[in-house]
Parts: structure tokens; C-alpha cells; sequence
């Protein structure tokens, strides 16, 4: 939400303040709302951890530094029920509301374009594969085209977002030289690494949304070393993993190079990938963004 830098951010509902503090360099307050929190960056907070909160009181000022609407000043406003991201316009009830996008478009009322999915074509014929970046892995957002959560877009999401707390480790997903570490846009903080050819394909991977770095640029890693930690930054709804391959230049669905053991159904919405967990279509386009 675009609005001038030192904007009155104020609580959409009644509830406790659980975070107001910098998150990777970003001021940010989060306040639960029993099985909803929603979050606030980047804000300067005017509330503390555990005080309570009613409809309409302040939070803080809407901050000009770390947004990703710079040199303009926005407001990132996320809503979250346990690992599901919902739309925080829903506080607004009946309220009308329109939606500029971030792009130089014009405002219409249409729908986005249908793009058509990517080929997913077989699994390539290797028998090298990567690690999971993270330990207990379960994916939020699947590889493949879907409406962006933030920019209403529909497009392709080149990667595999996976559930990861802020400060969760991020791990090589194999051994390998880092390539580049730095902020990427709406990639935000990214690490990325060649592992060189296996099987017949060059790999490089990267780990995007991270809050910091664990290593510099042409550091050789081994399969899970800790390059950085989990985080929000960039065009991100919230902490968790953007994790993208690039196979011989060209990008591709993460999931095809990861361990494909232990399929099976768990409560009819998800399905588990080598202990990992992927969301049905229809939970795909309110996940995670990046």
C-alpha cells in the first residue's frame, strides 16, 4: 500500500503485539489475532511485544528505508493462519478497495492474461540428485505458473517456496562454488551456487528471501553447509525459502531433482514428497510469494 513516508499504520482488528522490532534491517510488527497474525513493514513501532491492541490503534510510522517500493514509500501488510497466507483485505470487510499494480499498467477491471503452464516434460535420467535446503521440508508454493499473492500478476513461479521460519539454516542442497551473494530485487537477499555437471547436466541453485548470509562469494561449499538463513526480504509475504534450479542455463521445477521417495496422501490437501509436503493446486495461489 503506497502512502508517504511517517503514514499512521494502524491495527486492522483487536489483538497482542507478538513482534516490534528490525528483521533484517527492516523495522516490522506483528500482532495475533488468535489463529491469525497479520504483519506490518516497514514500519517504526510504536507498540511493544504484549500490548494489547484494539481496531484502529497505532502500531507506528510507515518507514521510507527497507520497502520495496523505493525511492517511494508502501506498506507490506501480511496475514497469516498457521502456514497459509490469506488476504489481509479481508479485515476490510465490505470496504471498497482498488488495487494499483506495481508495474506501469493500466488500471483495468479485467482479470490477468492466462498464461499457459511450462512444459514439465519426465524427470531427468540422473542419478545424482540434490538435498532438501531444508530439514522436515514441506512446500508452500509450487514451481509453475500461478497469480502472484502481492502483484496480482499471473506468471511463472520459477522456484519451490518451502515452509522455513525466519532464522531457519538454509543448506547446500550439494557441494559446489558460490557463485554470487547479495540483494536481487524482488529475490532479495540470494545465495546462489554452481555445482557443476552431474550426471550430464550443470546445476546451480539458489536460496532466495534469505535474512543473512552464512558465506562469500567463490567459498567452496560441501553438500549441507549452512549458507544462510532464512528470512522476508525482497517481495516476500513472509519468512520461508525460495529455492530455484537452474539446469544447463535454463530454469526448472526444483521438485524433479529432489528425492521423490515416500509419496503419499496426508489430509487431502497436501501430498508428501520425500518428507516433505506440497500443496494441491487450489492451496497454491494463496502461498508464499518469491
Amino acid at each position: 500500500m503506497r502512502a508517504p513516508a511517517g503514514s499512521e499504520v494502524r491495527a486492522p482488528a483487536a489483538g497482542r503485539v507478538t513482534y516490534a522490532g528490525l528483521l533484517a534491517g527492516r523495522g516490522v510488527v506483528v500482532v495475533n489475532h488468535g489463529t491469525v497474525r497479520t504483519t506490518y513493514e516497514p514500519v517504526e513501532a510504536s507498540v511493544t511485544v504484549g500490548t494489547d491492541v484494539v481496531a484502529g490503534q497505532p502500531l507506528g510510522l510507515l518507514s521510507g528505508v527497507g520497502g520495496h517500493c523505493v525511492p517511494a514509500a508502501c506498506l507490506h501488510w501480511g496475514a497469516i493462519e498457521g502456514d497459509v497466507y490469506l488476504n489481509p483485505l479481508s479485515f476490510l470487510g465490505a470496504a471498497q478497495v482498488r488495487l494499483l499494480p506495481l508495474r506501469e499498467r493500466t488500471l483495468t477491471e479485467e482479470r490477468p492474461p492466462v498464461v499457459p503452464d511450462p512444459p514439465t516434460g519426465p524427470p531427468p535420467d540422473i542419478d545424482a540428485t540434490l538435498a532438501w535446503p531444508v530439514a522436515n521440508p514441506r512446500i508452500t508454493s509450487p514451481y509453475g505458473t500461478r497469480v502472484h499473492p502481492i502483484t496480482g500478476e499471473r506468471r511463472l513461479h520459477d522456484g519451490t517456496d518451502l515452509a522455513a521460519a525466519c532464522g531457519t539454516p538454509i543448506r547446500a542442497p550439494a557441494s559446489g562454488r558460490v557463485t554470487a551473494v547479495g540483494m536481487r530485487g524482488p529475490y532479495g537477499l540470494q545465495v546462489a551456487v554452481d555445482h557443476g555437471t552431474l550426471g550430464s547436466v550443470a546445476l546451480e541453485t539458489s536460496a532466495s528471501h534469505l535474512s543473512r548470509p552464512a558465506v562469500r562469494q567463490g567459498q567452496r561449499v560441501d553438500a549441507g553447509t549452512v549458507i544462510g538463513w532464512s528470512g522476508t526480504t525482497g517481495l516476500s509475504t513472509g519468512c520461508h525459502l525460495h529455492f530455484m534450479v537452474h539446469a544447463n542455463g535454463h530454469v526448472t521445477d526444483p521438485v524433479q531433482w529432489l528425492p521423490r521417495t515416500g509419496r503419499g496422501d496426508l489430509d487431502g490437501r497436501h501430498t508428501r514428497i520425500a518428507g516433505g509436503v506440497v500443496p494441491r493446486a487450489r492451496d497454491a495461489s494463496a502461498s508464499k510469494s518469491g
